[in-house]
């Protein structure tokens, strides 16, 4: 279902970051989280309920994939 679907993504600009893992762990981790299933309130419904969500993919070039995995060349 296309809108359960959230796409998240990180463009650097000209200066990049040194670092991209230091920005990408964080989301890693809530997603790990979420994976297990958070308990939520339904407020519609007044009743909770465990979400869960799931990285299904990444995706870039090669730089962008060489910057994400942290190895370097090609």
């Amino acid at each position: 279902h296309l809108e359960n679907i959230l796409c998240v993504g990180v463009i650097p600009g000209p200066h990049q970051p040194k670092d991209l893992v230091s920005f990408i762990c964080p989301l890693d981790h809530e997603l790990t989280e979420l994976a297990n299933g958070i308990q939520t309130f339904d407020a519609s419904d007044e009743t909770n309920f465990y979400l869960h969500a799931y990285n299904i993919f990444k995706n870039g070039d090669i730089l962008a994939i060489e910057k994400l995995l942290n190895i370097k060349g090609h």
